[in-house]
Parts: C-alpha cells; structure tokens; sequence
C-alpha cells in the first residue's frame, strides 16, 4: 500500500537537506527522506527538482487540485455576460444564406469596442472561454434543434407544395423530346446541357399532412426570365400543379379534390408568386419557411426523396419521349402508391369529419384575373360607385386594386400584395356632440402589426442615427460606393375578354367582373337590350365576338359615369 503524501513533512526535509552543510548530512537526509515517503532515490529526486523548479506540492503529491469559486461579484458577473452576449451577437449576426460561416471573435471583439457596447476589456481566448459558458460557441448556434412532427385533424387541413429537378431525366426544348443522361457532376452536366441544348425538368409534388396523399407532376420547357439559362420553379407552372391538385379529376381512381385550409412551402419566388391567387380562392392562409431547412416539410421531402432515390434509378431503362409520357407515368405511380398503402382511404374518411371546399376552373380565372384600381384619400377610403369604404389607416395616397372575394365582398390589394376587406361604412367621423369620440371604430382603421412595427423601428432609427458612425466596421474610413437609385417595379395586369364567348351567360359575366356590378342593378330597358343583341349574336353565329362584348361594356361603363356625375351634382 502506498503511503500518503505529507506536504509540510516534505517541505521540512527539504529545507533541513538544502541546509545541510557536508555530503555525508545531505546523504543521511536522503536515505530518510526515501523512507519517510516510500519512494526509491531516482523518484525522491524527481520530486526535488519538480518542487525547486516551481510546481505546486499540490501536484507533486499527485492530489487533484479543486477548482477555485468565481472571485467576481454579481455586478461584475452581470457586467461580464451582457458583454459576452454583444460579443456573440457581433460574432454570429451574419448567419445566414448558404453554409453560413460566423466572423472571428477577435472583429467581434474590435466591432463590439468600437461601437462602445461592451465595457470590460476582453481577449480573444478569455471572450472564446466565456462563449463556451454560455453555449454559444459556433457548432452549438449551427447545431439544429429537434423537428416538429406535423399532424392535422381532418383532409385538406394542410396541404405541403415543394419542387426539385430530375437526376436523370433532361428535356430538349426545340425537339419537345425527353432525353436520358447521367452526369458525373455539376460541372460535367452544365458543359453537357449546353452542348446537347437540354434544359431540366422539374418535379412538382405536394402532400396533404392529414392522409399523407401525394401528388406529382412533371414540368419543363424554355426558361421564363430574360437571360436565365434554366427555367426554374416559377408561378406559372405552380398555378398549373394547383389545377391538378385542386379540381376534380377525370380519373375516379384519384378521388382527391377541393381547396386545403392552409398551403406551406418554402420561400421560393414561384409561390410567393402565386400567393394572392390561393388567397382568392379560399385557402385561409400561406405559411413559407426559409430556404435550407427541409425537415420543415419531411412529408413533401420524402415523397421527392423516394422518388429520386428510388423510382428514377428504376427507371434508367426506360426512354419517355415527351413531358406528357412522364407525366402518365407519374399519374398512374400516384394512384398506385395511394391506392395500395390505403391513403385515399383515410383521405375520404377524414373528409366525413370536415368537408373539403371544391372549386371549378371559373373559380380559377376569377382568382387570377385583376380589376379597377382605386388611390386611397386622406380619410383612408376609395370612392367606388358613388359611395366610399374605409380600407387601411396607413394606405393614404396609395393605389389599389379592387376585387371582390368569394363571399362577394370588394377586397383592395396594395401594392405589396396584402389584401384589405372594405368596410361600406366609409371614413372615421369625429364630433363635439358626440363627445369627441371616434365614430365607425370598424377593423378597417385598427393599427395593424405593420403599423406598430414601423412605428417601433422609427424609434431605433432615432437611437441608431447617433451612433452609427463608419468606424463600427473598420479603424479607418473606406472607399465608399453609390448606393441603388430608388426605384419601384412597374406591374402590367390586362384583363381581355376571349375572341369568342359562347353565351349570353358568360359575356355577362366578363362585364359584371370587369365593372364590379350585378346587371340587376342596370335599368330594365338597358339589360334588355343587351340580352337580345348577345342572344342574336349567338343565334345567328353561334358564339359572341368579343367586339361586341367590349361595345355593351363600353356603353355601360358610360352610364355608370353619367349616373355617378350626377349623383356627385346633386
């Protein structure tokens, strides 16, 4: 058994040897040091040099040493973390885009003293030992949090959309021919694609999160954008996978249909595209995620995934010719899938809990078409037809675009694509009789999110204009550039009637939408009149031209003008 460790023992021996005045006396002490302490003479004597050299007699007896409690105070402590977390906020503030990289703590450190944020002197080792601390070094703020399973109640509840290209599968615009090929790379297959002039194909798919039903389909062609080399996920292409998810199908073995409650999908420029359309047919809401985080979706994900990694490879042998052979095949896999694992099943049960919404393809033109446009006055009101509905508190000055929803309800569109339901009570009033209070407090003129968070950030801006300085980057000026002259996008919305109209039903239609107006409020003789010249037209050639329809818009239109000038003189 080996004996303990005496330090102050140790200590005494060693100044009684050190002080010992002949070899014969430092030989003695020796000779008792190895046996007061069990060690042979080599080990005495390393212990010796180890303790002249300076090491603590805590490490030489082999003892651990225990960790020493923080000498800071609680204000110095607080001091100390509100740095640190400035510190990381500098560090970490460019997170984000593709393979985020995080700055090095020594800028952090520079930007942080620079702007006068932190008051604590700090290094980098001591900043990085603090960042540990606080678990806010780099791999902790990449790390991904545990995912959310996403469950709903009944069908059509959620529906998920998501788009990827084809591994092997490339389209030749010119020819309208599928071809086969398989790149080793990235590089190999840009050089290839354009050697061989092949564009992508893309592949559509969307699930609903209740019944795990999926849908696929095939897209591709010239690109849409001016100057792009590939044609991309875009509105077009996803208003026509909405057509193909949401009517109902010819095929009865594909019984899924109707309008979902909620459409989720990444942020790409395509959905975002189509947003105010969905909106307009029913569904109550279009919730994005940001790009790069595909397990906000896994359902969508993995029917892409298991495609891609599954069926396409099963595929290698097998030569489509066109868009339309891979989208049969893709029509007849969906069926298949859903039919065998008894998702339609469960579809159709989930629809006894809730029924779903159906729509038609009229609902579809109706969505996408755009009508009159209005500036908003001072009161925060359009004038429409002699009468004024209250929009927004803060669209003043702004113009708008009129529509009315699918409960009949005359909806304004701003510029940014938000959507505002029009009050008939018209401007806010204010009187002494009454007080002073405000009359019509409808919804309309309630401060919105928007407002407040303008508001707030008018009030950072204040704080930030006194301290921003060019220095909070750099020590020294830099050379700097123009910024973008401002500018605004310039939006084209025609709205053209088609070159022929069937009946007298459907032209009416087109001018009730162009002039938001029922023809039961038209003159009798008026409405008449025009039901026997589009009954003629279709009589005599069969269908209306659209000429003549433009002419009776036309004629209505100017008596509505004359109808509200007068209104507006009397």
């Amino acid at each position: 058994m080996a004996r303990s460790f005496n330090k102050d023992l140790f200590h005494e021996s060693y100044l009684a040897w050190k002080l010992a005045t002949s070899k014969r006396m430092k030989g003695e002490m020796i000779k008792s040091m190895m046996k007061i302490f069990g060690l042979s003479k080599d080990a005495l004597y390393r212990r010796i040099n180890r303790y002249e050299s300076g090491e603590d007699l805590s490490v030489i007896s082999g003892e651990t040493k225990k960790k020493t409690a923080s000498k800071l105070t609680d204000s110095r402590l607080q001091g100390r973390l509100k740095d640190i977390n400035i510190i990381a906020a500098n560090k970490f503030a460019n997170l984000s885009g593709k393979n985020p990289r995080p700055i090095p703590t020594e800028l952090a450190i520079q930007i942080a003293k620079n702007k006068g944020e932190i008051d604590y002197h700090w290094t980098v080792s001591t900043a990085d030992r603090w960042l540990k601390r606080i678990g806010c070094t780099a791999v902790e703020m990449n790390a991904p949090t545990a995912a959310l399973k996403w469950k709903e109640p009944y069908s059509n509840s959620t529906w998920m959309f998501d788009a990827s290209v084809f591994n092997r599968y490339y389209l030749n615009p010119a020819e309208g021919k599928i071809k086969k090929r398989a790149f080793l790379d990235i590089k190999d297959e840009e050089s290839g694609m354009e050697k061989d002039k092949l564009v992508k194909i893309w592949l559509y798919a969307c699930v609903d999160v209740y019944s795990k039903v999926f849908f696929l389909k095939a897209y591709g062609g010239q690109p849409i954008t001016s100057g792009a080399k590939h044609r991309g996920e875009n509105a077009t292409d996803y208003l026509d996978f909405f057509k193909y998810c949401f009517l109902e199908k010819e095929d009865l073995r594909m019984p899924v249909f109707g309008i979902p409650e909620l459409v989720y999908s990444d942020k790409g420029s395509g959905i975002m595209a189509t947003k105010n359309v969905l909106l307009r047919l029913g569904v109550q809401n279009v919730k994005t995620h940001l790009p790069g985080n595909p397990r906000a979706k896994g359902a969508v994900e993995r029917r892409i995934g298991v495609f891609k990694t599954n069926i396409e490879p099963a595929l290698d042998g097998i030569q489509f010719e066109t868009i339309d052979d891979l989208n049969e095949f893709l029509h007849e896999y969906c069926v298949h899938q859903n039919q065998v694992s008894g998702r339609y099943d469960l579809w159709i049960e989930g629809t006894n809990l809730k029924p779903v919404k159906i729509i038609s393809e009229q609902n579809f033109y109706d969505a996408m078409v755009s009508f009159d446009t209005r500036v908003v006055d001072n009161y925060g009101c359009v004038s429409y037809r002699g009468r004024q509905y209250g929009v927004a508190m803060d669209l003043c000055g702004q113009k708008v675009t009129l529509f009315r929803d699918s409960s009949g309800e005359i909806v304004a569109e701003d510029s940014l694509g938000n959507t505002y339901i029009c009050d008939s009570r018209g401007a806010r009033e204010i009187s002494g009789a009454t007080g002073y209070t405000i009359q019509n407090p409808s919804d309309a003129f309630k401060k919105t999110d928007r407002m407040r968070s303008r508001e707030e950030v008018r009030e950072q801006a204040k704080e930030a204009k006194k301290t921003k300085t060019i220095q909070d980057i750099l020590n020294y000026s830099t050379n700097l550039r123009y910024f973008p002259a401002r500018s605004v996008p310039v939006e084209v919305r025609p709205t053209i009637a088609p070159k022929e109209i069937p009946s007298a039903e459907e032209a009416w239609s087109f001018i009730e939408r162009r002039l938001l107006i029922n023809r039961l409020d038209l003159p009798k003789e008026m409405k008449e009149a025009i039901d026997s010249v589009f009954n003629l037209k279709v009589k005599v050639r069969g269908f209306i031209p659209d000429t003549e329809v433009y002419e009776m818009h036309n004629i209505i239109n100017k008596y509505l003008q004359t109808k509200e000038l007068e209104e507006g003189i009397q």
